[in-house]
């Protein structure tokens, strides 16, 4: 029983977590698209990806190691304040994982999803098991070392992307991007 209570919280932070690099700033986000994914999140909903997001303007928190929790709950007191003040603004933990087969994905969702209560947080949180070489290169993520934010419109469209814990810069980098966004009308 307890190896199970074990394998459950390094699955939990595993899942939770998110990666990759990029700079700070709209830049290096230019002519870039969220590609199409298909996925279910933890309440058992089918999502696909860019097209089911909920905001007009999403962040995504992608995540691949355990280690790199820390990094995406430095973000959540900003989510958490741009989304009380944008009702067009939501985010999503997205743990990137590789192709597994059916059973083990089962036994990490299950896992998550135990440890997670019942609430919006199963909503918003959606693991994608999918060829992890191939998804980075289309996301131009040169490394999964840290956790990457995308912000994303609806249509996928990728308008900026930083990585790694959150800093003042990069708080006031995403500000600037956000308000970016209103003055192009999204």
């Amino acid at each position: 029983m307890r190896f199970f209570a074990k394998l459950a919280c390094y699955t939990l932070a595993l899942f939770l977590c998110h990666t990759a690099l990029a700079q700070p700033g709209a830049a290096s986000a230019a002519n870039s698209n969220f590609p199409v994914v298909a996925s279910y999140n933890l309440d058992k909903t089918k999502v696909t990806l860019p097209r089911d997001l909920q905001g007009e303007i999403n962040l995504l928190m992608l995540s691949f190691a355990p280690e790199q929790q820390k990094d995406v709950d430095s973000w959540k007191p900003i989510v958490k304040e741009v989304e009380t003040s944008r009702p067009g603004f939501r985010h999503y933990l997205v743990p990137v994982f590789s192709r597994e087969n059916f059973l083990s994905r089962w036994w990490m969702n299950s896992s998550l999803r135990s440890r997670l209560p019942a609430n919006e947080e199963r909503k918003w949180t959606i693991p994608l098991y999918l060829n992890r070489q191939r998804f980075l290169k289309q996301l131009q993520i040169a490394s999964d070392q840290e956790i990457t934010l995308l912000l994303v419109e609806k249509s996928g469209q990728i308008l900026w992307r930083t990585t790694g814990a959150l800093t003042e810069e990069k708080r006031a980098a995403l500000q600037e991007a956000l308000m970016a966004s209103d003055k192009a009308g999204r």
